[in-house]
């Protein structure tokens, strides 16, 4: 049984070397092209790259499974009050409920969104602010949905699908790669 799991997170990190390996050659073409690109000071330019980089959050976000709003805000309250006690069995009884995985997965896909929403129409340094909060969400993200995909792999009725679990592989560093290309445009520019 170890050597299964073993090998299933050994696939799993082969995958996304490999598809980060993939991304860094093609976004280190794309790199050279932008810095200092006069399209990095272009609004309509980078409005669309936001919106590009906003559509791939929102299908992540589509990906995991919607948490009801009466689960969310007991999940919140608890959650919180186990901090604030510092009672971990409290907090581990919550962290183990069906939906706490996804319910921080979207927490952290919102904050994205909003700052996504607010670069739109933002440049300069305001632009390059925004899509530092992007970046870091993004790996927050991509932690969240590593826990989430474990613990829905887990249950007798997972939610996502082989197909859905590469698309993730997938869309998680590409978003990350899009944003650091559109950041290194923005700050050349500054």
């Amino acid at each position: 049984m170890t050597m299964l799991r073993s090998s299933g997170v050994t696939l799993i990190v082969c995958r996304l070397l490999a598809v980060t390996g993939i991304l860094c050659l093609s976004c280190k073409a794309g790199f050279s092209q932008m810095i200092g690109d006069p399209k990095c000071r272009d609004q309509t330019h980078t409005s669309q790259r936001v919106e590009a980089i906003r559509k791939n959050v929102v299908a992540l976000r589509d990906f995991v499974e919607m948490v009801p709003p009466d689960e969310a805000a007991y999940i919140r309250s608890e959650a919180q009050k186990a901090l604030d006690q510092r009672n971990s069995a409290r907090y581990n009884a919550v962290a183990n409920r069906r939906y706490f995985r996804a319910l921080q997965f979207h927490d952290d896909a919102q904050v994205a969104l909003d700052n996504l929403d607010a670069a739109k129409n933002a440049s300069g340094k305001d632009l390059a602010r925004y899509l530092v909060v992007v970046l870091s969400r993004l790996g927050e993200m991509n932690e969240r949905m590593l826990a989430f995909m474990d613990a829905d792999g887990r249950r007798d009725a997972p939610t996502l699908d082989k197909a859905t679990r590469d698309e993730i592989y997938y869309r998680l560093p590409a978003a990350k790669a899009v944003v650091v290309s559109l950041l290194q445009c923005v700050i050349s520019v500054l």
